[in-house]
């Protein structure tokens, strides 16, 4: 479903799933992932039934397992000894071209699909991905969907992802708790600033807010454009 959520946004051609190599037995290097040219963005999902009970302790385990998931995806992409084998929506086969990984342009995303999920991240799940060398954000798939609906391309969603991140460092040790409740939708106020400040992260705009209601706040101005 999340590819598939991928591919009606960006080109199919894109999109990949379950991308496998052998070390020496057959291994997944991330759920899916979106490679265009140098651009990588690899996606770790973790998946909840609904009709899972009210505890949350062992899935808020599985987040940061995802994380450390990742971690270990971006240490596979760039060795050569690896013959990734990639598999599209197009039903097209090929392999991952280790030339173009580049150090700059890789992400990572914890995708979160759980509905109605509540309950609150460790401090340490989240403060561990913002010390990771490269990008990586924890989001829920509704989330993300609103991020699909503001960012065209892979390269555009790479800037956000780095954008965020870097953002993220510098607010998350006095605001964590608005980032670790599942549930409240922050990401989109999260895109809401970043689009009111054409494309960046205004620091001090988010400092004087008291509400952060930036999604709202761009709605309204986008619906007088």
């Amino acid at each position: 479903m999340f590819a598939r959520l991928c591919s009606d946004t960006y080109y199919g051609g894109f999109v990949y799933r379950n991308p496998k190599f052998y070390d020496p037995t057959e291994k997944e290097a991330g759920d899916v992932i979106l490679w265009v040219r140098d651009w990588l963005v690899i996606f770790e999902v973790v998946w909840r039934s609904p009709r899972a009970g009210l505890d949350t302790t062992s899935f808020i385990k599985r987040v940061g397992e995802k994380r450390d998931q990742l971690l270990r995806d971006f240490e596979v992409y760039p060795t050569p000894n690896y013959e990734i084998r990639l598999h599209n929506d197009h039903d097209e086969t090929s392999r991952y071209d280790h030339r173009y990984f580049n150090e700059d342009t890789t992400r990572g995303v914890v995708l979160i699909d759980a509905e109605a999920l509540q309950g609150k991240l460790h401090f340490g799940t989240l403060r561990l991905t913002l010390e990771s060398s490269h990008p990586i954000a924890i989001i829920t798939r509704s989330d993300f969907a609103t991020i699909l609906a503001e960012v065209d391309t892979v390269p555009d969603l790479g800037f956000y992802l780095g954008d965020r991140h870097r953002f993220l460092k510098q607010v998350y040790p006095h605001d964590a708790d608005c980032f670790l409740r599942l549930g409240n939708r922050i990401e989109q106020e999260l895109i809401g600033l970043y689009k009111l400040g054409e494309n960046r992260f205004d620091l001090e705009r988010w400092n004087k807010s008291s509400d952060k209601r930036f999604w709202h706040r761009y709605q309204i101005g986008r619906a007088h454009v």
